[in-house]
């Protein structure tokens, strides 16, 4: 599997992001992946950056998930 970057835009949340990216990686829909929400807290995710910069890695499933401070998200195996 290969890694994939994207980039937020005003129609989808980080976290839609995040499991749209996995779901395509497992070739399966995001519905049947364990829920982000488990993993991390998804509201505090996607109001992280409002008034900082930086990046935030953690893992979720078998894949490291990098969001970086323009909400752009790297996943890559691990």
């Amino acid at each position: 599997m290969s890694e994939l970057d994207w980039s937020a835009d005003d129609t989808e949340s980080v976290v839609d992001e995040i499991t749209a990216g996995v779901a395509s990686l497992e070739r399966t829909t995001p519905d049947q992946l364990r829920p982000l929400y488990e993993v991390i807290d998804t509201e505090a995710l996607e109001s992280l950056f409002r008034e900082t910069r930086g990046q935030l890695t953690f893992e979720y499933l078998d894949y490291e998930v990098t969001v970086y401070h323009d909400y752009s998200v790297e996943i890559s195996p691990r």
